[in-house]
C-alpha cells in the first residue's frame, strides 16, 4: 500500500505561526524587535554540547 499524497489544503499543524497570525499583532511586533542571536550568546555558557540532547533554536524557527 502506497502512502497517501499529501493534502495541499489548510493544514494547522503544519503551518508556521507566522503565516496564521496577524502580522501587525503586538506579540508578533515584539519578536520580530528581539535580538534573538544576544540571547543565544548569553545562555550558550549555561548549556553544554557534551551533555543531553542537542539543543533547538531558541525562537524553535523550523
Amino acid at each position: 500500500m502506497t502512502p497517501k499524497s499529501p493534502d495541499n489544503g489548510f493544514q494547522l499543524f503544519q503551518s508556521h505561526l507566522d503565516q496564521i497570525l496577524a502580522p501587525e499583532h503586538r506579540l508578533i511586533r515584539l519578536a520580530k524587535r528581539i535580538d534573538w542571536s544576544r540571547i543565544e550568546t548569553e545562555l550558550e555558557p549555561c548549556y553544554s554540547p557534551d551533555l543531553g540532547r542537542p539543543g533547538c533554536s531558541t525562537r524553535l524557527n523550523r
